[in-house]
């Protein structure tokens, strides 16, 4: 836009309609299963609908036309608008079907999390147990029993629990340990003293190591999302597998 060679001027023709186009953009991202950080850097919460995959079928083969026909201005402002309106039942249809399914599946899970997959009808859902594990499932709308489900401690620890807390505490102050929760749904740590007293604190997000397991895609080489060294005098080192 600010191109030495471009001259545009910088009323409300020009700005509002960019400015309209950022805020449908988060708009949209709140449609998603990972919508936008509203308030990052002060907070790395996600707001989101749960209304769509990141990209579904049937919006995307609308829109990928639509895209085409207005960069290279073809065919008429008449069919640019039609296709429009269709864009837009396609959303609002892809969208009531998942709010629909969505309903069938907080009925029959009531208290859990869910997240869609590409699959309209079927749900990942997750919730914390009693006992400090999470339970995972993948369910689809109007089966009565789970198509996959898998339980994870929140902790585990090898070796003495004594000093892990202040250890802890040094991980999660971290700015990776920040980068790592605000892409995860769950967090769960596996602790290990290792024998110079380090601590080495691995975590990973339960919710997302069901989804690897269910592809088929699980890293078996490192379980962990995120690998925390944190030695007895407090000095830190980060991994990520």
């Amino acid at each position: 836009m600010f191109r030495v060679d471009i001259s545009l001027p910088m009323d409300r023709t020009v700005v509002l309609p960019i400015f309209a186009g950022v805020l449908l953009h988060i708009l949209m991202d709140l449609l998603t299963i990972q919508g936008p950080a509203l308030f990052t850097p002060f907070s790395a919460t996600r707001f989101q609908l749960d209304w769509f995959y990141f990209v579904d079928i049937a919006p995307l083969a609308i829109s990928t036309p639509l895209v085409v026909l207005t960069l290279w201005k073809l065919g008429s402002p008449k069919l640019r608008t039609r296709v429009i309106a269709v864009l837009l039942v396609a959303v609002l249809a892809t969208g009531a079907w998942r709010g629909v399914t969505k309903a069938e599946v907080v009925a029959a899970e009531p208290g859990a999390a869910v997240i869609p997959t590409q699959n309209p009808q079927t749900w990942w859902t997750w919730r914390g147990l009693p006992n400090g594990s999470v339970d995972v499932s993948l369910v689809e709308a109007g089966r009565s029993s789970p198509l996959f489900r898998a339980t994870f401690p929140l902790l585990q620890v090898n070796g003495s629990p004594a000093g892990l807390a202040p250890s802890r505490a040094i991980a999660e102050s971290t700015l990776d340990y920040t980068a790592f929760t605000s892409n995860a749904y769950a967090i769960a740590l596996n602790a290990t003293l290792l024998s110079d007293g380090t601590w080495a604190l691995g975590y990973f997000d339960p919710v997302r190591l069901a989804m690897a397991r269910y592809s088929g895609t699980e890293n078996a080489f490192s379980p962990a999302d995120l690998v925390v060294y944190v030695a007895s005098n407090g000095s830190v080192r980060t991994v990520w597998p």
